[in-house]
C-alpha cells in the first residue's frame, strides 16, 4: 500500500517532503509509457505473425481492443501520478488525503472497472484469430481464452489476478520468439 493513501494532509506533506513519492513518480513517468509502447509493439508482432489470413472483423476489434486497454493505462496512470506531478513540477499545494483518494480511486476504476475488460476482448480475438489463422497452437489460443474470462469475471473479486495478463502475454511473446528461432 501506498504511503499516500488514506493519508491525512500534515502525512502527505511528510511523503513529499522525504520524496516517498519517487516510486510513484519514476513508476508513473517514466516506465509506464515505456510498457504501453512496448504493448503497442507486441500488438504489432502478432498481427506480423498472423499476415495475410487476418480475419478484418475480429483483426479490427483486436487492435482496437489493444488501442483502448493502452489509452486506459495511460490515463490511469495520469491520473495517479498527477498529485505527485501537481507538487514536483507545477509547484502545487500538497493534496489532500481525500484528492489522493479520490485519485486512486479513479485509477482503480480505470483499471479494473474497463482496461481488465479491454484486455479480455483482447485476448479472446487475439485467440480466435491465432486460431484462424493457425498462427497459435490450440493449447496457446485456450490458455488466452481462459485467461480472458478470469479477466472478465474474477478481477472483480481478487485485485492480484489481474497478472495473469502480463504473464499470458510473455507466453506469447516466449512463444513467437522460439518459433521465429527455428524458422532461421
Amino acid at each position: 500500500s501506498s504511503p499516500m493513501v488514506g493519508a491525512t494532509t500534515d502525512e502527505l506533506q511528510s511523503v513529499y517532503a522525504a520524496g516517498g513519492d519517487q516510486a510513484a513518480l519514476i513508476a508513473g513517468l517514466y516506465l509506464m509509457p515505456f510498457a504501453g509502447i512496448m504493448f503497442l509493439w507486441f500488438i504489432a508482432v502478432i498481427r506480423d505473425q498472423i499476415g495475410d489470413a487476418e480475419d478484418r472483423f475480429f483483426a479490427t476489434v483486436f487492435l482496437g481492443s489493444g488501442l483502448i486497454f493502452v489509452s486506459v493505462l495511460f490515463v490511469a496512470t495520469a491520473i495517479a501520478t498527477a498529485p505527485i506531478v501537481g507538487v514536483r513540477y507545477l509547484d502545487q499545494q500538497t493534496p489532500s488525503g481525500r484528492e489522493v483518494d479520490t485519485a486512486q480511486a479513479l485509477t482503480y476504476t480505470l483499471m479494473f472497472g474497463y482496461g481488465t475488460r479491454a484486455a479480455a476482448v483482447f485476448l479472446l480475438t487475439m485467440s480466435t484469430l491465432g486460431v484462424r489463422s493457425r498462427a497459435f497452437p490450440l493449447w496457446l489460443a485456450r490458455a488466452g481464452y481462459v485467461v480472458a474470462f478470469v479477466l472478465l469475471l474474477v478481477v472483480a473479486f481478487f485485485d492480484w489476478i489481474i497478472l495473469v495478463f502480463p504473464v499470458w502475454v510473455a507466453l506469447v511473446s516466449l512463444f513467437v520468439m522460439r518459433r521465429e528461432k527455428a524458422r532461421r
